[in-house]
């Protein structure tokens, strides 16, 4: 009941912001600075398809939107690749931010027909040169996954086809390849700790209708839309803010990112699902790691892990 109470709140929330034409504010808040020089602000346009309507900075000059949820993928069906022809499998946007596969992703194969959502690094479908390059592929060692043999290789430039996003289309996201990337460790590391914002409000630690998780507010972000607790702090905890149905939807309307602790899968054993996010970046580490963006109740922070790890994925396309 309270499941499907929720759903229709959130479509009211969508129907109200199209019939309104209810966009998001590209104004700063002066008033709520915090005596901060905000970003300036890039020049709206049309929010692309499976993308979200908050403009985050992840570098001086780079702004980006982010997917409306986090990336799943079916081995049935077959998809648009960016070398040209078609690939076996779907990729898609989970429905809500909230959405995780969560005891599913451990059936993960070449034969597994259900959606998975923990993803081995660099395993877009294109062969990278690595040995294991298919979202299905999940053996270690690290050196299995090491996109033209060598370990400093990030998924950039020559090997850009091993981002999940550069190489496949994204059937709720545009349908084609090349629409949307993932971001590098040192753009995680922007969006979480030097961006500037209208409010000085970035990230907090939230459980939104029940699922623990990270709250990213856009760069435009006012603190009269919804005062959030413990914001900035890598150590709050998932209590810190508790949002319902009805709390959520202006959040979502007016921007607000959520990144589901989905957890993550060694092998088809999965781990600290429902307390723990794990995402990744495009960058290499050392012979052994690949930098994550990662949090849990108490922390917030990238680091080194193996490629091998089933992590979550989140994509983004410019807003400039």
């Amino acid at each position: 009941m309270k499941y499907n109470l929720f759903r229709t709140l959130v479509a009211v929330f969508a129907m109200a912001a199209m019939i309104f034409a209810v966009s998001c504010d590209k104004t700063a808040d002066d008033n709520g600075n915090n005596g901060q020089t905000t970003s300036p602000d890039p020049e709206p346009k049309p929010v692309p398809d499976g993308a979200l309507c908050g403009i985050f900075s992840v570098s001086e000059n780079t702004h980006v939107y982010f997917s409306k949820g986090n990336l799943q993928y079916t081995t049935t069906g077959t998809h648009a690749v960016a070398d040209g022809g078609t690939a076996p499998g779907t990729w898609r946007f989970a429905t809500w931010q909230w959405d995780t596969i969560g005891a599913a992703n451990s059936n993960v194969s070449s034969s597994y027909t259900g959606w998975i959502d923990l993803f081995c690094w660099g395993t877009s479908g294109w062969n990278s040169g690595a040995v294991g390059y298919q979202p299905y592929f999940i053996e270690g060692p690290s050196s299995n996954y090491y996109p033209g043999g060598s370990y400093t290789n990030d998924l950039t430039g020559e090997f850009a086809n091993a981002d999940w996003g550069v190489y496949n289309a994204i059937s709720n996201g545009g349908n084609r390849p090349g629409l949307w990337r993932t971001l590098s460790e040192e753009e995680w590391g922007y969006l979480k700790d030097s961006r500037n914002t209208a409010s000085g409000v970035r990230y907090a630690l939230a459980t939104v209708c029940g699922i623990h998780g990270l709250i990213l507010t856009p760069d435009n972000w006012k603190t009269e839309t919804y005062a959030l607790n413990d914001v900035n702090n890598y150590l709050a905890e998932y209590d810190a803010n508790v949002l319902t149905a009805a709390q959520w939807g202006p959040l979502e309307l007016a921007g607000c990112i959520f990144l589901p602790a989905a957890g993550y899968r060694r092998d088809t054993s999965l781990y600290r699902v429902g307390s723990w996010g794990h995402y990744w970046t495009t960058t290499s580490n050392t012979d052994y790691f690949r930098w994550s963006f990662e949090f849990t109740s108490g922390g917030v922070f990238r680091m080194g892990n193996y490629p091998y790890i089933g992590s979550s994925v989140r994509l983004v396309c410019s807003a400039d």
